[in-house]
C-alpha cells in the first residue's frame, strides 16, 4: 500500500522505490549540498505595461484605465495584470512551493 508523502499519494513517500533524491536530482529540492533541482515556471506574455496617467506612472489595467487605453488606441482587453497576478498566487499557493520543491518563477512580459 501506497503512503502518502510531501507531494501527495505515493510520492516521496519514505519506502517508495524511488527515493526524492532520484526524483529530484542529488540536491533534494529542499536547499542539500550539490545542484539544486526542481520545478521552474515561466509566465509568457504577462500584460504588465506602466503608462503615465497624468503625472504619475501606473500599473496600466483595462478597469482603471479604460478611457486612457483607448485614447492611446491600444484594447484594454490586452491590460490584465490581474490574470499574471493570480498565476503567481497559484504557483506560490501550490503544495510544490509548501514542500520546496519549486527552483524559480519567472516572468516575461509582452514587451520583454
Amino acid at each position: 500500500e501506497e503512503e502518502e508523502g510531501p507531494l501527495g499519494r505515493g510520492l516521496g513517500a519514505e519506502n517508495d522505490e524511488d527515493s526524492d533524491e532520484e526524483m529530484l536530482g542529488s540536491g533534494g529540492g529542499r536547499g542539500g549540498k550539490g545542484t539544486r533541482t526542481g520545478a521552474i515556471f515561466v509566465l509568457e506574455n504577462a500584460s504588465l505595461e506602466v503608462g503615465k496617467v497624468g503625472k504619475t506612472l501606473q500599473l496600466l489595467n483595462c478597469d482603471d484605465h479604460n478611457n486612457f487605453l483607448r485614447k492611446k488606441r491600444k484594447d484594454p482587453a490586452d491590460y490584465r495584470p490581474d490574470i499574471c497576478h493570480q498565476a503567481l498566487l497559484s504557483v506560490l499557493d501550490s503544495p510544490l512551493n509548501k514542500a520546496g520543491y519549486i527552483k524559480a518563477v519567472y516572468v516575461k512580459t509582452k514587451k520583454n
